[in-house]
């Protein structure tokens, strides 16, 4: 890599064309334009030309090092390391300005989520420590419970944006639905998102179910989930920085139809599943959880 700044920069332009980088960004260009990711775009408006970029909706302007540092929200330096394929820690500014936006809407209350943590009994500890998830997983990921059902709380920059409410089989088998929402979650991002962005993994998983993100992370294995079908566009600028990103899907039905649409939004991602098969006691392997529950074994992951 040449040590003259200047070198580099003309490098950087070279290798990096705006019309290439904004396909690896934000998708396929209609009639050379694309959704603009600095206001709430409706439609294309964000037109894309050889040298640069320009939206004639919000009026933002500026080439590809500008793009890279407006939405990385970081320096022009830190965007050239980028584009020359360095890894940068930066959070998308994208995010930042939908969350500043939403901030103002009654969110979920933190002392809420704290409670349920502590509401936790050895009872319910064990409900979990017997479907393979420790009492320090469980911890880590401040799973409590409420009274009737457990509490998943979804977490983006430190602030908890959702919570999943699940049923307990064993106690109440037929409360339906098995999973429901508190009042104010809002799912605007990949479950477990906040984790890599702290400390940035070499290679990310891709779950569909918080289980699996947890049977992952116990085994030192970097996850996030989402549920099935669930990936959207604007999510790709969230994992930009990951080298490699693999889809674990389920192996069912919904499962291959998630794979597909996420590798026509994620193009360089790639896909696996697990073993598509059944246990001795007629029990069908459906995801990454099933396999390290039931086959004690990941192996397939590297394969």
């Amino acid at each position: 890599m040449p040590n003259d700044f200047a070198q580099l920069i003309t490098l950087v332009k070279e290798k990096n064309d705006p019309h290439s980088l904004a396909e690896r960004l934000f998708g396929p260009l209609h009639r050379n334009k694309v959704r603009c990711p600095f206001h709430d775009d409706s439609k294309p408006s964000l037109h894309v030309y050889d040298d640069g970029y320009h939206c004639f909706a919000c009026g933002w302007h500026g080439d590809i090092v500008d793009l890279i540092a407006s939405l990385h929200n970081c320096s022009k330096r830190e965007a050239i390391d980028y584009l020359a394929g360095q890894q940068i820690d930066t959070t998308p500014r994208t995010y930042d300005r939908k969350i500043k936006r939403r901030d103002s809407a009654p969110g979920i209350d933190p002392a809420y989520v704290k409670s349920c943590k502590e509401a936790m009994t050895d009872q319910q500890c064990v409900y979990w420590e017997r479907r393979g998830i420790s009492r320090l997983d469980l911890s880590r990921f401040y799973i409590g419970w409420n009274g009737t059902r457990y509490t998943i709380p979804w977490h983006y920059r430190g602030k908890v944006i959702a919570v999943k409410m699940r049923r307990d089989d064993e106690l109440t088998p037929n409360m339906e639905p098995k999973y429901i929402s508190l009042k104010g979650s809002r799912f605007m991002v990949p479950y477990g998102i906040d984790q890599i962005h702290q400390y940035p993994p070499k290679r990310l998983l891709i779950c569909e179910d918080e289980k699996s993100v947890w049977i992952a992370n116990s085994q030192m294995i970097d996850a996030i989930s989402c549920p099935a079908n669930s990936w959207k566009r604007e999510w790709n600028e969230l994992i930009s920085h990951v080298p490699e990103v693999v889809f674990v899907h389920d192996n069912d039905k919904a499962g291959v139809s998630s794979a597909q649409k996420f590798l026509k939004l994620f193009p360089r991602g790639k896909i696996i599943h697990p073993p598509n098969v059944y246990t001795d006691t007629g029990v069908h392997i459906n995801d990454l959880y099933d396999a390290y529950f039931y086959l004690k074994d990941l192996s397939w992951l590297d394969e």
